[in-house]
């Protein structure tokens, strides 16, 4: 029997309640505009959290050199200047680096890249039947994106085991759909409309996640319809907080 079986015959699990989602979403488009939007919402966003008292943010997203398609070149350094600002308060912020298609690294824009707490990479794979499965635990020198995340976690909170797999590779323990996971606007957020002292403590990951995804993903339970990326990497912090990441038996 297949992992996906598997799960499918586990059922759907809670996603652990330390993960928060804020996704920039077609709500939001629809209110700051076409994407990449300013990075002045990304920096009042994590102002809110520090405030907030939120334990560590995860950016599912390249934060190159181009920035909002709108504005002055000078706008767009500020917004820049402003976000590095908010990250510096916070201090526990995870950052994204992608590769191109023909293998060129792809970097965040350097005054991000040091700033951030650590940056973590965000390569999405897939088997034959196109259900991510697994990850790799490191590439290319850097954690993934969520095994960055815990680490930064562990800083302030508590240590978390990362698995020392011979194949590199962490096995998902897929919780259940994505829908089921805990996901707020970006616009909702900056406006407020989440309860009282919620995000304190939480990893919040920061998602891409309109209907024109640039990383769509699909799982043992949304393997008809995708879903954005950033639910591979909570999985990834789901069970490396839980230790319950599968474990393969050599054939």
């Amino acid at each position: 029997v297949g992992t996906t079986q598997l799960i499918r015959l586990r059922g759907s699990r809670d996603w652990d309640s330390r993960i928060v989602m804020v996704s920039v979403d077609d709500k939001t488009l629809g209110e700051f505009g076409q994407f990449p939007i300013s990075r002045d919402y990304y920096a009042d966003l994590v102002w809110l959290l520090t405030r907030e008292e939120s334990s560590v943010i995860a950016f599912n997203m390249l934060l190159s050199g181009n920035t909002a398609a709108s504005g002055s070149l000078q706008a767009n350094s500020d917004a820049t200047a402003r976000l590095a600002s908010a990250m510096s308060s916070l201090g526990r912020v995870v950052i994204g680096q992608t590769w191109g298609s023909g293998g060129e690294m792809r970097s965040p824009v350097p005054v991000l890249a040091n700033t951030a707490i650590t940056t973590g990479h965000l390569r999405l794979s897939a088997d034959p039947d196109a259900i991510t499965r697994s990850i790799n635990i490191e590439f290319e020198d850097l954690s993934a994106l969520g095994v960055a995340a815990i680490q930064a976690y562990g800083i302030e909170k508590e240590l978390v085991s990362i698995p020392e797999e011979p194949s590199g590779m962490l096995y998902l323990n897929w919780p259940g759909e994505a829908k089921e996971l805990a996901t707020f606007s970006l616009v909702d957020v900056l406006a407020g409309q989440f309860p009282p002292g919620y995000l304190k403590d939480k990893i919040v990951i920061v998602d891409y996640g309109a209907a024109s995804s640039v990383q769509p993903l699909r799982t043992p339970f949304d393997s008809q319809a995708t879903v954005s990326g950033g639910y591979m990497h909570a999985a990834v912090i789901d069970n490396l907080l839980n230790q319950n990441w599968l474990h393969l038996v050599p054939e």
